[in-house]
């Protein structure tokens, strides 16, 4: 799978907590991308003008990739200890970036 596609899938997931909206259809990605069904796990990190803003992440595939990847988005942007939750003005400036590193087996 395309990595691009994973990171606009993180950034959908956190969208959709800012706008409280559903915009995820896991069930309509997992057809057209079936390794999202296998157990997977990722690191979300997020930066705001090339400086940490976010980042949590799985060490153990226990759950579905497609799983770990929402779970993990939202909670680098808003349950990171380290940072306050993340705004919609900073979600949506040009100064955002977000990065998907799917570990390996």
């Amino acid at each position: 799978m395309d990595r691009r596609y994973m990171i606009e899938i993180a950034k959908d997931a956190i969208k959709e907590k800012l706008i409280g909206k559903k915009l995820i259809d896991e069930q309509e990605l997992v057809k057209k991308h079936p390794e999202l069904a296998h157990k997977g796990a990722v690191f979300v990190t997020i930066e705001k003008r090339g400086n940490l803003r976010g980042c949590i992440g799985s060490l153990v595939a226990h759950r579905t990739l497609i799983d770990d990847l929402v779970a993990n988005a939202k909670a680098a942007a808003f349950s990171d200890p380290r940072f306050p939750p993340l705004s919609l003005e900073e979600f949506e400036s040009s100064d955002f970036s977000l990065e998907v590193s799917v570990l390996s087996e």
